[in-house]
């Protein structure tokens, strides 16, 4: 059986896993500027052997490692959904799972799954999800997606250590603290990737949300102990220590540092009651703390943060449709 946990393939092409998005499209010769988004879609015609119109490789961001691929299976005439669990399971072995499922009523028959499939395999996933009909996708009809996934802890095992560093570092500049102000929202927050297995009250999941950090937001910090003992999740803190020339701004969970005097944009979003009943939210890169619309602690923690050198606030209005 074909083993995928060394890398994937783009038509003849083989790339590692743990390969960036940006090093992928340098070796496939693709402009750098696609990498940009952490999602590139080229045209392919195989997936593996199987026929294909396009495959996509998605990242983090273009300097974190390729976490998933998926290829869009090309339309072949006369090739019945079983068919393509047959040629992907000659090519990976039975799979561990196989599910059919029927066209709603009064949907078109390309926007519904007929049959979806998995195959276990060492550190990685493989799924294969067969449309009712051909759907329209970049560079031609597709019948279905054969996916093909990383696993998040080896991804993350190379970026690991310096994200650890950085914490340690921010915990001991909180040591020295220097200022610190507390702001009230009106609803609580909650830690970026906090989603992760057994959530944050299993070793676990602190470990898979440390994983998910360091790839995914590695600009977000674990709060310090001696941040987050002041705030509950329904506070945030602007705060500075004596020991280094930086500010930053915590939730409970995560932190973000931001050298004085360098440029940083600072969002302040105001959306009025409409179909919803409006927010505020301030945003610091992947950092962002939301309350009620025309909070006053967001917009206090705004002047607060504006008088900081280097610091440009932008305003967005609309309405919460």
């Amino acid at each position: 059986m074909l083993d995928v946990s060394a890398g994937f393939r783009i038509d003849d092409r083989e790339l590692a896993w743990g390969i960036t998005l940006d090093e992928a499209c340098r070796l496939l010769g693709v402009p750098a500027a696609h990498s940009a988004s952490g999602d590139i879609v080229l045209r392919s015609g195989l997936g593996f052997g199987l026929p294909a119109v396009s495959a996509r490789l998605s990242a983090p961001a273009a300097n974190r490692p390729v976490l998933a691929v998926d290829y869009a299976l090309a339309d072949v005439g006369g090739f019945r959904p079983d068919d393509w669990i047959g040629a992907v399971s000659d090519l990976f072995g039975s799979p561990e799972h196989c599910a059919r499922h029927a066209i709603a009523e009064g949907q078109r028959p390309q926007d519904g799954v007929v049959l979806y499939a998995r195959w276990p395999a060492a550190d990685c996933g493989i799924s294969v999800s067969i449309f009712g009909a051909p759907r329209k996708v970049a560079h031609g009809l597709s019948i279905g997606t054969l996916w093909l996934s990383w696993s998040d802890e080896r991804a993350a095992a190379p970026y690991l250590a310096e994200w650890r560093e950085k914490t340690v570092q921010l915990a001991a500049d909180a040591s020295t603290l220097a200022q610190i102000e507390i702001y009230r929202l009106d609803w609580p927050a909650y830690p970026a990737h906090g989603h992760a297995a057994g959530g944050l009250e299993t070793e676990e999941g602190r470990q898979r949300r440390r994983r998910l950090l360091c790839l995914h937001a590695p600009d977000l910090l674990e709060t310090p102990g001696e941040i987050a003992e002041r705030l509950t999740p329904s506070h945030f803190a602007i705060w500075r220590p004596a020991s280094e020339r930086v500010w930053c701004a915590s939730t409970a969970w995560d932190t973000v540092v931001v050298p004085l005097d360098e440029p940083v944009s600072v969002t302040h979003i105001e959306m009025l009651p409409a179909k919803g009943g409006g927010y505020s939210v301030l945003e610091i890169g992947r950092w962002s703390v939301r309350s009620a619309q025309g909070s006053a602690a967001i917009a206090a923690a705004e002047a607060r943060i504006a008088a900081f050198p280097g610091v440009n606030i932008t305003r967005h209005d609309g309405y919460d449709c």
